[in-house]
């Protein structure tokens, strides 16, 4: 998905409620650093978020038209979070997808200067287990264990991910498997081409985050839903 607005949809739009499908309502963004908190909404120019099946995690980027010199002045150094909080609603539906959500934000790009007081640049931002994930290396044995149960115990021991946040489908079969120094999201990428769903034929289970959690479902069940 890929969403783009101005950082103020009008009061009129907000207040109906039901957008054209390239419209959202952007309730909250907030940028975390180790000495402030900062509603960042009237820097907003552009928001992209995606969610990939793929490449399993959910990551975007936010453009920021910064007259305040946030930078330097919040002593960004690395470590700062995103909390977006926003609506995209169906045309003619009455359902809004929400999306409310702390992302990491793991690189600021596109630094330009505008003139003297003002400069635009691009918060690159990914969930925080993705970024956990790319910092650890798992090496495990698990002996006579179903697929299912391996993904929930990296996710849920490894990970330290919620286990409300996790929606796992049983998988069929027993097997012994070693993880050897992977990563914990390549390592259940790497099992799901093992994963069989229980009283079907094949192999096509998926790894991937949206915005209820991180799932583990064959393709055969996503196409039934």
């Amino acid at each position: 998905m890929l969403f783009r607005s101005a950082a103020n949809p009008s009061a009129q739009s907000a207040e109906q409620g039901i957008l054209n499908p390239d419209q959202y309502v952007l309730d909250e963004i907030m940028l975390y650093t180790a000495s402030d908190v900062t509603d960042i909404r009237h820097m907003v120019v552009e928001i992209s978020y995606y969610e990939d099946i793929i490449n399993g995690f959910c990551s975007g980027s936010v453009l920021i038209r910064d007259t305040l010199k946030m930078i330097p002045n919040l002593g960004m150094s690395g470590f700062e979070y995103l909390k977006l909080n926003f609506r995209k609603t169906e045309k003619n539906s009455s359902k809004a997808v929400s999306i409310n959500k702390y992302f990491r934000i793991y690189r600021v790009s596109e630094r330009n200067i505008v003139n003297y007081n003002t400069e635009m640049y691009m918060f690159n931002f990914c969930t925080e287990e993705f970024f956990l994930s790319q910092q650890l290396k798992i090496s495990k044995s698990y002996p006579g264990r179903k697929i299912s149960e391996i993904v929930t115990d990296i996710l849920f021991n490894d990970l330290k991910i919620d286990k409300n946040y996790i929606r796992i489908q049983e998988t069929n079969g027993l097997y012994d498997f070693v993880i050897p120094y992977k990563r914990p999201y390549e390592a259940i990428k790497w099992l799901s081409n093992y994963a069989r769903q229980v009283g079907k034929e094949g192999a096509d289970f998926l790894f991937y985050e949206n915005a209820v959690g991180v799932n583990f479902f064959s393709l055969q069940t996503i196409f039934s839903q």
